[in-house]
């Protein structure tokens, strides 16, 4: 993977890791006026009692943060090879607990509020789970990259 690539993979996990932080502080459902960000399911205790999937927020967060220290060290010139196969097999797994813990949570949400007019779900979940997503993908690609250059350079 040569240098220019192995930057914008670095920048779009750090993309991907911001997006899972921030998408936890917007707008996760709204209605009866009162609208609830993932933080806020996360911290209350009434919440836990109905629904199951409440540490989403904390799991999004948490992937978040370690995509974007991945990120990071992705754009570090001397970190290649199988320590750069590494992170982004930690990119990899992390993003993927996260999308299949707030997949689990949003579809819990959906049934919950579903038959429900006045509530909605709003974008900050999707904002999450397209972080993971753009985690996901970038870490695939930087694993088929690193691999196509190793098999090119024997």
């Amino acid at each position: 993977m040569d240098e220019k690539q192995k930057r914008m993979v670095g920048y779009m996990v750090i993309l991907g890791g911001f997006l899972m932080v921030a998408g936890v502080f917007l707008d996760w459902t709204d209605g009866f006026g009162l609208a609830r960000n993932g933080w806020d399911y996360f911290t209350e205790p009434d919440a836990a009692k109905v629904l199951d999937y409440t540490y989403a927020a904390a799991v999004f967060v948490t992937a978040g943060a370690t995509s974007m220290i991945v990120g990071i060290l992705k754009l570090v010139p001397s970190i290649e090879g199988k320590a750069g196969l590494a992170l982004s097999a930690v990119a990899i797994v992390v993003s993927l607990v996260a999308l299949i813990i707030g997949l689990l949570f949003y579809f819990e949400l959906s049934d919950y509020f579903g038959g429900i007019e006045d509530v909605s779900i709003e974008t900050g979940i999707w904002v999450c789970i397209a972080g993971g997503v753009i985690v996901l993908i970038e870490s695939i690609v930087a694993i088929y990259l690193s691999r196509k250059d190793s098999a090119e350079s024997s």
